[in-house]
């Protein structure tokens, strides 16, 4: 945007648009271009803004009415005038730098003129964020922004302090947004009391940002009153006081119509604020020097909720999720929503245990032919050929049912599509015991593909939607671990059942048992506590309006994120269906030991995707595409590790290798095939609306890929095998993971500068 070079034209563009969510995304776009720049570039006001005046009042689209003439609408009308006042603070910081810009850069020095520009746009990109976060609460609550009328309050002070820029600071900052802290804990307990407690732990995310404000502002108060008095070479002491000058003009009803301020206040946020005592309690209404101290609502536990996913610098909660600031390093992108205490929260967990162990039961019906390939050539004569034909056409249906997963979720019910899919796959999955050549296994095992291929997705969804969107992405990710835990409790089966009956029990046996699991799951399903369905936080917009109707392939870093996945897919597929022929045939392990040996791939799988989070939250603040390259990384230099050890070591060291390859692989995959999708949404910039729409596509597209390489190495691994042995094959697993950590790099350089707009200004 060269057509408007300072900070003021941009937040003159911004007041002089109506909607208030579109301020906020000019907001996100126009503070990602100022912090773009470097100190020496950035302009608070220059030449261009010569002539160009500030209106009157901000556009606003919702009514507003004088205080008490607002519709009383219970805990919705306190959310709508909560969203109704972060909405005008969008326009009140913008409205300091386009009113007062020219002031500020003729009373301070240059350097501090634009640290000033630094800290307005960055609270101005809170103060969106919060507008955000309730304006999705009203929509989950049957309200829009703008049904009700609002409180003119705010828009009044800022009239009233139109030609004052210290007057602004003092009335809307230290008087207002101050005010904010105190009313606070009463705002969360009507919330709570009215059942409402999302929007309350809503208003918890917002709090710490609010300290903030009023400390930063303070500063600036009191920066601006000293180089005002400085200038003027005032003698009397007490106008040089910043405090005596927030005296006066609070007390000045010329100023502001009300003349003293309002107890209790909440002490100890306003000293976080660094604003004691004695700056309010002599101003305070009928309080004189005693004052009352609100006990103050500690924003949500993080023991209450499950640990969060992605950070930048400040808490963020999971990417999912959207940003939030306040609250400890490294807490997850913002402080999570906590789910709802009581009988919720149980069911909650109720719902998140079974349906755990409802996918880890799927992967009994899943493991059974990378356990029994030895078997299945010995006693049905099949070739590596005829295996790969096996497994490529369980890879091949499998993809066919996701993809056409959206088709049949419009006829059926997730309960329903989940009770035919349990059904008909533990169905077919029986129907492999009685197999007696390569083709019936591949029609029988297929199938068991094409009807299982619903479990994933859908039992996803139904943890989603248990929990709020701060909460979701690491619960998610916590729940994937089903997949690792799944399969070392599939190949454990599949062994000791192999010892006792043979390999055709393993079949009869894992279809009964997943057949058997249908209604129960469909019955819990149909049973949801849905908590999210009460909380819907939009990420947030960044780099200007979204165009619902771009392809997946489109959008920058969905590429670079898919082909990445795609190799990963492949070395992992490999692994988990070639690993134990690889034990029997190639070092001589008996075939009982090769599937427990397989299953320490799983079992460092299950700790690397529980590990990815902490990494990317601990060591690179958020960045999860970041956290996934030394993953990656490692698991190339792992696998030609492997390939020597198995052969050459012992039975100790070949574990620990199985071990570790695992703990690696297992990152990039969970993070790439899960989370990814939603975050490269909301780097793209897209808003709420088209995000939640074009998710589910983009994560369509990463696994569509994923699964092409699956069906590629299972096409290509006997025919490389049988060509030029096993040692080849790991070589171009570990070039594969190599091109992996290659491919992701250009979707790390997207996360890192969408995650730069999320930090505070130094």
């Amino acid at each position: 945007m060269e057509e408007l070079p300072t900070l003021r034209l941009r937040a003159l563009e911004i007041l002089s648009t109506a909607s208030v969510a579109e301020k906020a995304r000019l907001t996100r776009e126009h503070v990602l271009w100022w912090r773009s720049l470097g100190s020496e570039e950035k302009l608070l006001v220059g030449p261009a803004d010569a002539g160009i005046e500030t209106p009157e009042v901000a556009a606003r689209e919702v009514a507003e009415v004088p205080r008490g003439r607002e519709k009383k609408a219970g805990a919705k009308g306190l959310v709508h005038a909560l969203a109704h006042a972060e909405g005008c603070a969008v326009d009140c910081f913008w409205d300091l730098v386009a009113r007062f810009g020219h002031e500020v850069a003729a009373t301070l020095p240059g350097d501090e003129a634009v640290e000033f520009g630094d800290d307005v746009a960055s609270i101005a990109l809170d103060e969106a964020t919060h507008f955000e976060r309730l304006s999705a609460r009203l929509e989950a609550l049957g309200l829009a922004y703008g049904d009700l009328p609002a409180t003119d309050t705010l828009a009044a002070s800022m009239r009233d302090t139109k030609d004052d820029c210290v007057a602004r600071l003092a009335v809307v900052h230290l008087v207002h947004e101050a005010r904010g802290l105190d009313v606070f804990a009463a705002g969360r307990a009507r919330l709570d009391r009215a059942g409402d407690p999302a929007s309350s732990a809503v208003l918890a995310l917002n709090y710490e940002d609010e300290v903030r404000h009023v400390r930063l502002m303070k500063r600036w108060f009191e920066r601006l009153v000293l180089a005002k008095t400085k200038k003027k070479k005032t003698t009397t002491t007490t106008t040089e006081s910043p405090r005596a000058w927030f005296h006066a003009i609070v007390r000045d009803p010329n100023r502001w119509a009300s003349q003293k301020l309002k107890g209790p206040f909440n002490h100890e946020a306003r000293q976080r604020a660094l604003m004691d005592p004695s700056w309010y309690v002599p101003l305070a209404e009928g309080l004189k020097s005693v004052v009352v101290a609100l006990p103050v609502t500690p924003p949500v536990p993080a023991e209450a909720v499950l640990p969060p996913v992605v950070t930048t610098r400040r808490v963020v909660a999971p990417l999912a999720a959207h940003r939030v600031r306040g609250g400890r390093r490294g807490a997850g992108i913002g402080t999570a929503v906590a789910a709802p205490t009581t009988s919720p929260r149980r069911r909650v967990a109720v719902h998140f245990a079974l349906t755990y162990a409802a996918y880890c039961l799927v992967y009994l019906e899943r493991k059974p032919v990378s356990v029994v390939k030895p078997m299945l050539a010995s006693e049905l004569g099949l070739s590596n050929a005829a295996l790969a034909t096996v497994d490529t056409a369980w890879l091949a249906l499998y993809a066919v049912g996701q993809l056409s997963l959206g088709a049949a979720r419009t006829v059926l019910s997730p309960s329903a599509l989940l009770a035919t899919g349990f059904i008909l796959s533990g169905a077919f999955t029986a129907a492999c015991s009685r197999a007696q050549s390569a083709a019936t296994l591949s029609a029988f095992w297929g199938l068991n593909g094409l009807f299982q291929a619903c479990a994933n997705p859908l039992l996803v969804l139904h943890v989603a939607d248990l929990f709020p969107p701060a909460a979701r992405a690491s619960a998610v990710g916590f729940w994937q671990t089903s997949q690792q835990v799944g399969g070392v409790l599939a190949n454990l089966f599949a062994a000791r059942t192999l010892g006792s009956d043979g390999w055709r029990a393993i079949f009869a046996r894992a279809g009964t048992l997943v057949m058997a699991a249908a209604i129960p799951l469909a019955i819990l399903v149909r049973s949801s506590p849905a908590v999210s369905r009460i909380v819907d936080e939009p990420p947030p917009p960044m780099m200007g309006a979204a165009a619902p109707a771009r392809r997946p392939a489109s959008l920058a870093g969905v590429g670079a994120v898919a082909a990445a996945y795609c190799l990963v897919k492949t070395t992992r597929y490999c692994l988990m269906f070639w690993l134990p022929f690889f034990l029997v045939k190639a070092v001589g392990v008996d075939p009982r030991n090769a599937a427990n040996l397989a299953s320490l791939l799983d079992l460092g799988g299950a700790i690397g995707t529980a590990c990815v989070g902490l990494v990317a939250d601990d060591l690179f603040r958020g960045a999860m595409l970041k956290a996934c390259l030394p993953f990656a990384a490692a698991t190339s230099l792992l696998l030609l590790v492997f390939a020597a050890v198995a052969r050459f070591g012992g039975p100790l060291a070949t574990a620990a290798c199985m071990l570790a390859v695992g703990f690696c692989v297992a990152a990039p995959d969970g993070v790439l095939g899960g989370a990814a999708a939603r975050n490269l949404c909301d780097y793209n910039g897209l808003t709420s609306r088209s995000a939640s729409n074009a998710a589910p596509a983009v994560s369509g597209l990463i696994n569509g890929c994923g699964s092409v390489g699956a069906i590629l190495q299972g096409l290509g691994t006997a025919a490389l095998v049988d060509l030029f042995g096993w040692t080849a094959l790991f070589i171009s697993l570990a070039a594969a993971m190599a091109l992996a950590t290659l491919f992701l790099l250009p979707a790390v350089a997207l996360e890192r500068n969408y995650l730069l707009v999320l930090e505070p200004a130094p």
